[in-house]
């Protein structure tokens, strides 16, 4: 649903982009035409995404429902660690959902002291000599327009091995300043096609 609101607009009159009221019979037919496409399809538009957000739920909550069911007949009961990273397949093999947790997190101050131990290290264990692992670091720590440093670079410099003290203190500190801000769930859904590979179906407007 919609937060914006729309001002009374008197018989006649058509409001203008800046909340200005103009007379219907001043405004050129090719403007009030395209006004009306454009207002149609968005009011489409806002009814397919309110559909899409209640099939999204109503899946979420049938495939929690299913799961519930299956592992009660073993004496267990569904955690959340259950509810994520779930793949269903029809008997018949035709289709397949996926449903998958994706954490948002972000970093606390602790990541300043994994930066100047990575730093150190680097300064004393390679002397300048491995120009591509202090530029890959560094890349690691750029942020992007917006001031945000990629999570997903900073975690992968855990996967290079280094056999020094301070590198070793520098990931126990880029583990620990990992903060979980929250976790989104995802449904995907796909169709076996003739070659036997799974094809998405397309809930995306854009990718239709």
């Amino acid at each position: 649903m919609s937060d914006t609101q729309t001002p009374d607009v008197p018989k006649g009159y058509v409001l203008r982009a800046d909340g200005a009221m103009i007379k219907e019979s001043q405004v050129p037919p090719i403007d009030l035409a395209r006004t009306a496409l454009v207002h149609q399809l968005a009011e489409q538009a806002k009814k397919v995404s309110a559909d899409m957000v209640a099939f999204k739920l109503m899946s979420m909550h049938s495939i929690d429902e299913f799961v519930n069911g299956s592992l009660t007949r073993y004496g267990v009961k569904a955690t959340r660690g259950t509810k994520g990273n779930i793949t269903l397949i029809a008997f018949d093999g035709q289709y397949k959902i996926e449903v998958q947790v994706a954490d948002n997190i972000t970093f606390d101050e602790r990541l300043q002291a994994a930066k100047l131990l990575i730093d150190e290290c680097v300064r004393e264990l390679m002397k300048g000599a491995n120009k591509e692992l202090q530029k890959l670091i560094t890349h690691a720590f750029e942020s992007d327009k917006d001031g945000k440093i990629s999570t997903s670079r900073v975690l992968g410099l855990r996967r290079i091995k280094i056999d020094h003290p301070k590198w070793a203190q520098a990931m126990d500190a880029l583990t620990d300043s990992v903060t979980v801000v929250d976790s989104k769930r995802y449904i995907r859904i796909y169709e076996r096609a003739q070659s036997g590979a799974y094809l998405p179906i397309s809930l995306d407007i854009a990718g239709v």
